[in-house]
C-alpha cells in the first residue's frame, strides 16, 4: 500500500526522518493541548468524550457503572449515549481498515461490553438500513432479471443480437 516512490532516496516529495519526527512531535503536542483544554475538549459530542474516558476501564462491570455515572454527569440518557456510540461505530465500520481497523475493533468491543444486560442492542436499528431486506423501505435494487425490460444492458444486448443477424 502507498506510493512506491517513498522508497526512492532521490524522491524529494516525501519528508525525511528529521522532518517526520518534527511533524509527529507537533501533532502530538496539538493532541495533548486539545485534550487538556476544557473549552476545546468539552465541545466534542458526549459519546466521543465517553469513549475517551472509557478506554481505560479494566472490567465490563466497571465500564457499565461508569456509563451510568458519565451519563448523569453530562445530563444525557444512557440509551441515547449508547445510540450515539453505535452511530460512531457504524461510521467507523464504513472507513478503510487501514488505518482505522484497530480503533474500530476496540470500539466494537467497547460497544459489546456496554450492551451486556440490556434488552436490545441499539446497533440493530442501523443493521436494517445497512443490509436491508427486499420488503424494507431502504432496499434498492437497480434491476432484477425478470423485470429489467428496457434496462440499458437489455437494449444493448438486443441491438448486438440484431447486428449479428444482418
Amino acid at each position: 500500500m502507498g506510493d512506491p516512490q517513498r522508497f526512492n532516496p532521490e524522491n524529494e516529495n516525501f519528508y525525511g526522518y528529521d522532518e517526520s519526527v518534527r511533524i509527529c512531535a507537533m501533532a502530538q503536542q496539538m493532541s495533548v493541548k486539545f485534550a487538556t483544554t476544557p473549552s476545546l475538549f468539552d465541545d466534542l459530542p458526549v459519546e466521543i468524550r465517553f469513549v475517551d474516558r472509557a478506554l481505560v476501564m479494566k472490567t465490563g462491570t466497571e465500564l457499565r457503572k461508569f456509563a451510568f455515572d458519565f451519563a448523569e454527569e453530562n445530563n444525557v440518557e444512557v440509551e441515547s449515549m449508547r445510540e450515539g456510540i453505535n452511530r460512531l461505530l457504524v461510521q467507523m465500520q464504513n472507513l478503510q481498515p487501514e488505518p482505522y481497523g484497530k480503533i474500530t475493533s476496540i470500539l466494537t468491543e467497547l460497544t459489546k461490553a456496554i450492551e451486556v444486560g440490556t434488552p436490545s442492542p441499539v446497533v440493530q436499528l442501523y443493521q436494517d438500513y445497512l443490509y436491508p431486506k427486499p420488503e424494507h423501505p431502504a432496499f434498492f435494487a437497480p434491476y432484477a432479471r425478470r423485470d429489467a425490460g428496457m434496462a440499458m444492458t437489455n437494449v444493448l444486448d438486443k441491438m448486438s443480437e440484431g447486428s449479428e443477424e444482418r
